[in-house]
C-alpha cells in the first residue's frame, strides 16, 4: 500500500527524454568537430603522423569541455526535468 501505480512509476522512467534528446544532439554537433579537427591539427603539428590514444583522448575531452559548457542550460533543464521539480 501506499506505493505509486506501475504506470506513474514507467512514466518516470521516461521523463525527460525528449529534453535528454535535445541536450545529446547539440553536444554532439558540437564534440565531434572540434574532437575531429584537434586530431587532425595536432597530427598536422607532428609533422602529419597520426595522434597517439592519449592524444586523441586529450582532443575529445577538449570538445567535451566545450560542448559541456555550450550546452549547460538543456542539461540544467533536462535535469530539473527528470526530477520532476518544474511541475
Amino acid at each position: 500500500g501506499g506505493g505509486e501505480p506501475l504506470g506513474s512509476a514507467l512514466g518516470g522512467l521516461y521523463r525527460g527524454y525528449g529534453i535528454t534528446l535535445m541536450r545529446e544532439v547539440p553536444f554532439a554537433l558540437i564534440q565531434f568537430p572540434i574532437y575531429e579537427r584537434l586530431k587532425v591539427e595536432w597530427g598536422r603539428r607532428r609533422g602529419g603522423e597520426e595522434v597517439t590514444p592519449l592524444q586523441a583522448a586529450a582532443c575529445g575531452s577538449a570538445g567535451g569541455a566545450v560542448a559541456a559548457a555550450l550546452t549547460t542550460p538543456l542539461d540544467v533543464t533536462k535535469t530539473r526535468l527528470m526530477l520532476g521539480r518544474d511541475r
